[in-house]
């Protein structure tokens, strides 16, 4: 195992997908559960219990530039109403996200201003893969032992 070589990230390797539409023009993607999976109560001797959600709600936010082409697809998708699935994955290592039926739930704020601005773009829905990992791939290497 080589734990001295420097990992790769690539935005330009992300993939996200929504609906049918690749979507290779953005920011930042965000992905978030509405709730925490874990709740905690201590009593008042001090004992412990936790609590685990069912709740896979949550949402995936994409902010792209206005100019991106990408938002013409997406106020299509939005204007149609209907329930899309969504996709992020990280080509370069295991990181994976999945929301089957996602919704968006609102057009982006409108801003006309000296730069260009974003559109943030959220779906909505139960996110039933979300996988975090690393990166596979390594760029160079060091030899050595760790003692």
């Amino acid at each position: 195992m080589n734990l001295f070589g420097t990992r790769t990230y690539s935005p330009k390797d992300i993939l996200v997908t929504v609906g049918a539409v690749p979507v290779f023009t953005f920011e930042s993607v965000m992905i978030k559960y509405s709730r925490q999976r874990w709740s905690f109560y201590e009593g008042t001797q001090g004992e412990l219990t936790r609590s685990k959600t069912k709740s896979a709600l949550g949402s995936i936010t994409i902010d792209m530039p206005r100019t991106s082409l990408y938002n013409d697809g997406l106020s299509g998708m939005y204007a149609l109403g209907g329930v899309i699935p969504v996709f992020v994955k990280d080509l370069l290592g295991i990181s994976i996200h999945v929301m089957p039926k996602g919704t968006i739930v609102d057009m982006p704020s409108t801003s006309y201003e000296k730069n260009v601005t974003n559109n943030r773009w959220v779906m909505r829905g139960n996110i039933f893969i979300n996988v975090n990992g690393g990166s596979n791939e390594i760029v160079g290497s060091a030899t050595g032992n760790i003692l």
